[in-house]
């Protein structure tokens, strides 16, 4: 078993933004303004006492000059989480504060396709889950960790990958066939039937 840590490449700007701040910091000290004789406008004070009060606005803002906001994001108890799991997302359910989803497939093949599509949706949503992958399954494990936990881009998230993984073409009734499902040679998912009324989901 395989286990993917697929971490927000936010985290790498957060630690180069960091690095270049405190680069800047140690070479402002070294800068005085010139010294005149009656001490100009300055008076002789160093330049790096101005520049300090306005760092500020390399604290707000990541390396490629972008806003970084104060983090607001709404973290959801474990019962308001229970009360959103359901429709769609039946089959998630909560573990160790992370948001999960087991998808089944009938082998290796299978596995890497969830993989790849869950790793599209992923850097499209730029919010990057952590994969366990085996021969024949795929745990999603979602959660936001600039909040320190589930918030609404968790569910965002795994509404769009639970309606890309679980899509059946056949069963709306369009042009579009979908994969043979009784044939081995073709099957590639094993899709999950609508639970039981308070039926638990779990590994």
């Amino acid at each position: 078993m395989w286990h993917i840590l697929c971490h927000c490449p936010i985290r790498s700007v957060s630690v180069a933004s960091q690095a270049a701040e405190e680069a800047l910091r140690r070479a402002l000290h070294r800068v005085r303004a010139p010294q005149g004789a009656s001490g100009g406008a300055s008076g002789g004070r160093p330049v790096v006492g101005h520049l300090q009060r306005n760092m500020s606005v390399i604290d707000r803002t990541n390396i490629r000059g972008e806003a970084i906001m104060a983090n607001t994001e709404k973290v959801y108890s474990d019962e308001e989480i229970q009360q959103r799991l359901v429709g769609p997302l039946q089959h998630w359910y909560v573990e160790d504060g992370w948001l999960r989803r087991k998808y089944r497939t009938e082998g290796w093949k299978g596995t890497l396709m969830v993989v790849n599509a869950v790793g599209h949706l992923a850097e499209a949503a730029w919010h990057h889950p952590d994969l366990t992958v085996s021969y024949a399954f795929v745990i999603v494990k979602l959660k936001t960790h600039s909040a320190k936990g589930i918030t609404d881009k968790d569910f965002a998230l795994a509404s769009k990958i639970e309606s890309f993984i679980q899509w059946q073409p056949a069963t709306e009734g369009g042009p579009l066939e979908g994969t043979p499902s009784g044939d081995q040679r073709f099957r590639y998912i094993k899709y999950d039937a609508p639970k039981a009324e308070g039926a638990a989901e779990g590994g």
